[in-house]
């Protein structure tokens, strides 16, 4: 293949055709490993949201940190034996930049029944807790959280089409090689 004046692309692509069953194979055995991987042994993390209006009495304050604060999360985290570190981490506050008196509460575990119940608890706490110290005259829920059974990660997919390239190429370079 390779010669005193360079690489012999021939040489090469016979070279590389000739094992192209050790290739194929190879290939398909990286993508197994990592389908399997993917599937049955990297941990799953399951999202649920909420959607929620904050009608307040007087200004429009953002509300994000009241609804990460301590005392929310002490209250969500003792309920379902979460600390209140783990549960800040676990959360997404984001506000809507149209509309600031909107809000949406995502929150990612390992469970999908557990993030869809502590996204709807943490607007119940936030409401029964918070209500008259910030001046907020209510709560209302656009979209109450359901658990999606859905992994959000790891991507089966993408994680399987990355064993397949890496088993392509390991393959393809050991062949050259």
């Amino acid at each position: 293949m390779y010669n005193e004046t360079g690489i012999d692309f021939l040489a090469l692509i016979k070279n590389i055709l000739d094992n192209i069953v050790k290739i194929i194979i190879i290939t398909f055995i990286f993508g197994i490993a990592a389908f399997s991987m993917a599937r049955f042994v990297l941990p799953k993390s399951y999202t649920s949201y909420t959607d929620f209006t904050i009608i307040s009495n007087g200004e429009s304050i953002d509300y994000s940190s009241y609804l990460r604060g301590n005392v929310v999360l002490d209250k969500v985290g003792s309920k379902y034996n979460i600390d209140t570190n783990s549960l800040d981490k676990s959360i997404t506050v984001i506000r809507d930049v149209s509309n600031q008196d909107n809000y949406r509460i995502t929150v990612t575990t390992n469970n999908p029944v557990s993030s869809c119940k502590i996204a709807n608890d943490i607007v119940k706490v936030f409401n029964k807790e918070l209500k008259e110290e910030l001046d907020v005259s209510g709560v209302t829920i656009s979209s109450k959280a359901e658990a999606n059974f859905t992994p959000e990660s790891p991507d089966v997919k993408r994680v399987t089409l990355n064993g397949c390239l890496l088993g392509f190429l390991l393959s393809l370079s050991l062949t050259v090689l």
